[in-house]
């Protein structure tokens, strides 16, 4: 089942006619656009066609599909008495302008329509979706086929690794309609953190972690549609032809940037908490633990209040406004925080899940940025390792260590303006190591991860003593004619380690 490329164009361009191709952020969220199809244009030209024939690839216009699709077909008879043989497949290939990695998660979206009156073949099966490996030997690490009366998705990484198939579905009554699919694929050639989730039609027909997903060391994975039966001239069939439909194809994934990225769906926390053994916790519903270190320019600039949600239960409020002076205070920047250098540090090496949880007031001026939670290195001066900020309507999450400091990209995912009024739980596993060979970073907003990397350097040699530190920190100042304070409040803390 290796599939080969005939052609490759490493055309590279930004926005062309048929498709587009992007790193910015959009309203995905989470994830970042890679590709978008546009078949009412035509077929970009960057991707590759492999093909019998020149038209057995082309765009139709189809009602259906909202105006036009991508129509496949294919003959037996096309790859009959070819010398040398070619193995009978109708696909496009999607590599010119995306790739998948791993260490990084991403979405794929399409949609499919099986020809009214399609003979199903018994037997034998035909891809009809795929992602493929870099190599062209082996099968590939997630196809989606026909197989009789079913739908087969197989799953698999490289040789000698376990690999996985699930059936679903009857194609049969699906002839002449759209189905939607949507895949969400962590790669993972080990499988430690695999996820291959395939949506059809918004129902959840495969569910597949912790199993390897991709080939050993695979960076430069992709996207083929079409069908291809690899069977075909080897082995009895029913069928001579092959014909289907494919609506417009979006790629997303996480920033380049992030160097491993996820959307871990399990949303009990608790759960991933009980793993853990509590170091620390407290709920502020007695004050301020007296071995947590406020800094402060006003006293009234950090202080006990009333849960605005939750009726009875004191939290702490946060606030720093425009007029005050930040005099004493490094550098002169606004800041208010708790430092919770005493009662909870980081070693290195060790593994640490902390929590802690956020209320933005309506009143949270639009325009300004600001660190609400660090990891803040212990022995040195400069940035902290990792820092949650919100800059404007977005949160964003960055993270450094190492020597010479290599520092990421900081990943942004919304959205600041949508939480307000609300509490939001946040939860850290942090696995600090300077030299990125442990070191893990995973940060999840109300159960969902938003961030996640693995091998990236997230704190600075030798420090054994970093600390948590929660609050507002203005390291970019106020923005011009800035008159409204800036307020946050914070719930209870929590702190595990393994």
């Amino acid at each position: 089942m290796g599939n080969k490329l005939t052609s490759l164009s490493l055309v590279f361009a930004c926005i062309l006619l048929w498709g587009t191709s992007s790193d910015a952020d959009t309203n995905l969220g989470q994830y970042v656009p890679t590709y978008q199809s546009a078949w009412s244009n035509g077929i970009d030209t960057r991707l590759t066609i492999q093909a019998p024939h020149s038209n057995s690839i082309s765009t139709v216009a189809m009602t259906a599909f909202g105006g036009s699709a991508l129509k496949t077909t294919m003959q037996l008879s096309d790859f009959t008495n070819q010398s040398p043989p070619v193995a009978p497949r109708v696909e496009l290939v999607f590599a010119p302008v995306a790739r998948f990695a791993i260490g990084n998660e991403y979405q794929v979206r399409w949609s499919t329509m099986i020809p009214a009156n399609y003979q199903l073949d018994s037997q034998q099966p035909e891809i009809i979706t795929q992602l493929h490996q870099s190599s062209d030997q082996g099968s590939p690490p997630f196809a989606l086929m026909l197989n009789g009366l079913q739908y087969q998705v197989d799953v698999r990484g490289g040789a000698g690794t376990p690999s996985r198939s699930f059936e679903f579905g009857a194609p049969a009554t699906d002839e002449g309609k759209v189905v939607t699919w949507l895949l969400n694929y962590r790669p993972d050639d080990t499988g430690t953190s695999s996820v291959t989730d395939l949506y059809k039609d918004g129902v959840l027909v495969v569910h597949s972690i912790g199993y390897p997903n991709a080939y050993p060391g695979e960076q430069n994975g992709y996207l083929k549609i079409g069908v291809y039966k690899w069977w075909w001239l080897t082995r009895p069939s029913d069928v001579t032809q092959r014909t289907m439909y494919y609506g417009d194809v979006q790629i997303s994934g996480r920033p380049a940037s992030q160097d491993l990225a996820v959307n871990w769906t399990d949303p009990q926390m608790n759960a991933l908490a009980s793993t853990y053994d509590t170091s620390y916790e407290f709920d502020w519903q007695t004050g301020i633990d007296p071995s947590i270190s406020i800094q402060r320019s006003n006293p009234a600039d950090i202080s006990l209040v009333s849960d605005p949600v939750v009726s009875g239960r004191k939290v702490v409020r946060v606030s720093v406004s425009p007029g005050e002076s930040f005099g004493s205070a490094p550098i002169g920047i606004p800041q208010a925080q708790l430092a919770l250098q005493k009662p909870l540090s980081f070693s290195q090496g060790k593994d640490y899940l902390v929590r802690w949880s956020t209320f933005l007031p309506a009143t949270l001026p639009a325009n300004s940025s600001q660190m609400v939670a660090q990891i803040h290195q212990g022995l040195s001066s400069g940035l902290p390792p990792i820092a949650l900020s919100i800059v404007g309507a977005n949160y964003t999450f960055s993270e450094l260590g190492g020597s010479p400091i290599k520092q990421t990209l900081a990943a942004q995912f919304c959205c600041s303006t949508v939480d307000q009024g609300k509490w939001v739980n946040w939860a850290l596993r942090y696995v600090p190591d300077s030299s990125g060979d442990h070191a893990q970073t995973q940060l999840w907003k109300d159960g969902v991860s938003v961030y996640a990397s693995r091998g990236q350097p997230n704190a600075y040699p030798g420090d054994n003593s970093a600390y948590l530190t929660l609050g507002v920190n203005m390291p970019g100042g106020w923005p011009t004619n800035a008159s409204t304070p800036v307020t946050i409040l914070f719930g209870p803390v929590s702190a595990g380690q393994h």
